[in-house]
């Protein structure tokens, strides 16, 4: 895989869910909570919810890759839907951000991540859209070239800076963590962390 690779690690699957249920879950499960809240965006087919003042039990992964966190996201892709493509954008700058490390919540395994190269694409003039942290196509047509993609089962460093989104087809609700790092580390820096780790625990490596 080019812009997904599993890692090779724990984590506290029963203290997310926890976590989740106890300050976002009751939110979404009643929309009307959280029209002004200003964590929650309604991206019509999710919500995209900062996350990073709750105290979720990552630290092995955090010190493990020695991560430097920036932000962290809560994405609920809502059933049978699919999110708009985009790729991420460090808030309110023009850099793209290129990795973040994704873990399940709930039904992680249900939907997928997809991605769309450039090279058989054309995107046109990009837009940047939910307050500055992503760019999306200047079409919203369904006819893109899909060249990647991969269930969250666990623990997965993805790429975020080619044009991506979650996908739903199922009547579940998929709730996934996302650890945003330091942008000033590339994805080559923390792939490289990544595969020497999974190379020490007899994982397969990413490219």
């Amino acid at each position: 895989m080019k812009y997904s690779v599993p890692i090779n690690i724990d984590f506290d699957s029963a203290g997310m869910l926890d976590i989740y249920q106890k300050h976002i879950g009751t939110l979404v499960d009643n929309p009307k909570n959280i029209k002004h809240n200003p964590n929650f965006i309604n991206a019509y087919t999710s919500y995209l919810i900062n996350a990073t003042e709750y105290k979720w039990p990552i630290e092995n992964i955090v010190d493990e890759f020695d991560i430097d966190v920036d932000t962290i996201k809560v994405f609920v892709t809502k059933p049978n839907k699919k999110l708009f493509l985009h790729r991420d954008k460090v808030a309110n700058k023009q850099e793209l951000r290129q990795w973040a490390i994704n873990i399940p919540i709930l039904n992680g395994e249900v939907g997928y991540n997809e991605w769309f190269e450039d090279d058989v694409n054309d995107f046109g003039n990009e837009k940047i859209v939910h307050g500055g942290v992503a760019t999306m196509p200047q079409g919203l047509h369904d006819d893109y070239i899909c060249t990647e993609s991969c269930a969250i089962t666990g623990v997965t460093l993805l790429r975020t800076d080619i044009m991506h989104r979650a996908r739903n087809d199922t009547d579940k609700t998929r709730v996934v963590l996302s650890i945003r790092g330091n942008p000033k580390v590339t994805w080559n820096d923390i792939l490289e962390k990544v595969n020497e780790f999974n190379q020490s625990t007899g994982n397969s490596s990413g490219s």
